[in-house]
């Protein structure tokens, strides 16, 4: 138990050193190889690992691998069965399923990236600010952030994209911006209990600003906490998207993205099942492989689970 405890020690304090650059490259360079490895020894990191890295190459090179162009239409084609010409079958207009699902992990990748950017850029600086100066600052940023998490993301996006107008832009805003509240109290509660450790009470001593001390200190500390988070809600924003696109006000067709196909499935349900069947299976999948690794990193990253 005390080697283990001494391990998670010098990997905890490695880690939060090379992120502050307070360390030499290979000592960086083994902390992060160390903590690749703990990931990747984990059933779930290394299902979760292969789930995204399918979707990452099938959105890098979904012209290699779509054998047909997503926007093609073949009206005497439509609404066929999945075969071997169309994987997937084709839409009611003759175009292909299966390019069109790969297409839309383009924009699954892109949704996931510019939410969690907008959610963790923004809250993350409030958080910090409010976590680091406490007192009236503090009480006056968490009573407005009670007030945002009084209201159910869905409806706070709802509310801006019904403002900006219907699209995949600004459904990313209004779902990025809809996260910040969570994200804002979420880095508040690290940093607060950050702040009170030694070396920044020390800091604090010998006359370093206070920028300095949130961005080398109190903010580098806090980020594998952050990365977690990242990784746990990059599926709940591909999700928050394909919800705004289903009720029509995120992507537009003819755009290729999952939500919208599952949009203009709805009245083929019953008469092309596989219209709805392949893009909401690519959704669970895709939610399926980022929680895993989200969680696994969790573990990882946490010595007391890691211990437990």
């Amino acid at each position: 138990m005390s080697s283990d405890l001494a391990t998670d020690t010098t990997v905890s304090r490695s880690m939060g050193d090379a992120i502050r650059g307070d360390t030499d490259p290979v000592a960086l360079r083994s902390g992060f190889l160390w903590t690749l490895s703990d990931l990747f020894r984990r059933r779930p990191a290394q299902i979760g690992g292969v789930i995204v890295l399918m979707l990452v190459l099938a959105a890098l090179f979904a012209p290699q691998i779509a054998p047909y162009d997503p926007y093609d239409i073949d009206v005497r084609g439509r609404l066929q069965p999945p075969s071997r010409e169309h994987l997937f079958g084709t839409d009611d207009l003759g175009r292909d399923m299966f390019s069109r699902v790969i297409y839309g992990a383009r924009t699954t990748i892109q949704t996931g990236v510019v939410v969690v950017m907008i959610a963790a850029s923004l809250g993350s600086v409030i958080g910090l600010i409010s976590g680091y100066y406490g007192g009236k600052t503090d009480l006056s940023i968490m009573r407005l952030i009670d007030i945002l998490l009084a209201f159910p993301y869905i409806l706070l996006a709802l509310a801006i994209v019904a403002t900006l107008g219907p699209s995949l832009r600004n459904a990313l805003i209004a779902i990025g911006l809809a996260y910040v509240p969570g994200w804002a109290r979420f880095v508040r509660g690290n940093v607060l209990s950050i702040s009170k450790q030694e070396y920044v009470t020390s800091a604090r001593a010998t006359g370093v600003t206070s920028s300095r001390i949130m961005g080398r200190h109190v903010l580098a500390n806090t980020l594998p906490s952050i990365i977690v988070l990242a990784s746990l809600d990059f599926p709940a924003a591909v999700l928050s998207t394909a919800a705004l696109s289903y009720v029509g006000l995120g992507a537009q067709p003819p755009t290729a993205e999952w939500g919208s196909l599952l949009t203009g499935a709805r009245s083929f349900m019953r008469t092309a099942p596989w219209l709805v069947n392949f893009p909401g299976l690519a959704i669970f999948v895709t939610m399926l492989g980022f929680n895993l690794l989200g969680n696994a990193l969790r573990d990882t990253l946490d010595p007391k689970l890691r211990n437990r």
